[in-house]
């Protein structure tokens, strides 16, 4: 019974020293365990917010494409908005220029032919004598909506039985 009880405490050494040799083997096998577990959940939680991001990223893009196209649209419209103001200043301003001609005529002249092209303005007309032909040019020269006034030619032109000044 001595050998029995020997052998059992031989055992219990044997097994002592197994489990003493193995314990930090399970303790560490145990501690990988734990943190897999903890890695895999904290590895769910990244996928689950970078799958959010990516979300994120497909609606801006849409978003992004909708102000792209927005912006295009606001330059044309301000390029168009551009183009409407100088059209309306210059039609101002030959709306003025043809005030400021009907202004500037003396009583005893007139205008038979009148053009404006490219804010170029060319005239024709009749007086009925070169003073008001002269009173007529001067005017345009002083008023703020010429430059570059050049008299052409003053020439006598019968009609009528009467004899006018004709000046280009």
């Amino acid at each position: 019974s001595s050998s029995f009880a020997g052998d059992r405490s031989g055992t219990a050494d044997i097994v002592l020293k197994v489990f003493f040799a193995l314990a930090p083997t399970l303790l560490i096998i145990g501690y990988e365990q734990i943190t897999i577990g903890e890695l895999g959940k904290e590895r769910q939680k990244i996928q689950s917010e970078v799958d959010d991001l990516n979300k994120k990223q497909q609606s801006l893009k849409t978003e992004i494409v909708a102000v792209k196209k927005f912006k295009e649209e606001e330059d044309k419209l301000s390029r168009q908005i551009e183009t409407i103001k100088k059209l309306s200043n210059e039609r101002l301003l030959n709306i003025r220029a043809l005030a400021a001609i009907q202004n500037l005529m003396p009583e005893k002249a007139w205008l038979t032919k009148f053009s404006l092209n490219n804010q170029k303005v060319e005239m024709t007309g009749l007086a009925y004598n070169d003073s008001y032909v002269f009173e007529f040019i001067k005017g345009l020269e002083t008023s703020i909506f010429f430059t570059d006034v050049k008299m052409g030619k003053i020439n006598n032109k019968v009609e009528a039985e009467a004899t006018y000044k004709e000046f280009t």
